[in-house]
């Protein structure tokens, strides 16, 4: 597609109606089928397919655009590490339930526990 909304959009030709092209576009996981006017939809050549499916060059980083990709590089490691050492923080310092508390329920009465007898059976 030459020119519209649609501009550089590439879908093949699915129909013609009413003088118009029917051109299945895709995008989003979606396609769509869009009437065009013939004169702004033209046939893509095989250099078309290569020249957009090429990867683009990467630009040269100026030293100034190396320096502050650096220092947000470091920013990000710095935040990175003061997260990761109030995490540890809060493990260390979650509170525990004391276990002075778990031993001090008598759950089978003084003269079983100390005797170390299990209390099925007793007095049967």
């Amino acid at each position: 597609v030459t020119s519209g909304p649609n501009q550089g959009e590439r879908g093949p030709v699915r129909l013609v109606r009413d003088g118009f092209l029917v051109v299945r576009l895709y995008a989003y996981g979606m396609s769509m089928d869009l009437e065009f006017d013939p004169k702004i939809v033209k046939k893509l050549e095989e250099v078309d397919f290569v020249a957009k499916d090429e990867p683009k060059e990467e630009k040269e980083l100026t030293p100034g655009q190396l320096a502050a990709a650096e220092r947000r590089a470091q920013r990000k490691a710095e935040r990175y590490a003061e997260r990761q050492a109030r995490m540890e923080d809060r493990m260390r310092n979650t509170p525990k339930e004391p276990t002075s508390a778990l031993e001090s329920v008598d759950l089978f009465g003084d003269d079983v526990a100390s005797s170390g007898q299990a209390a099925v059976g007793e007095g049967a």
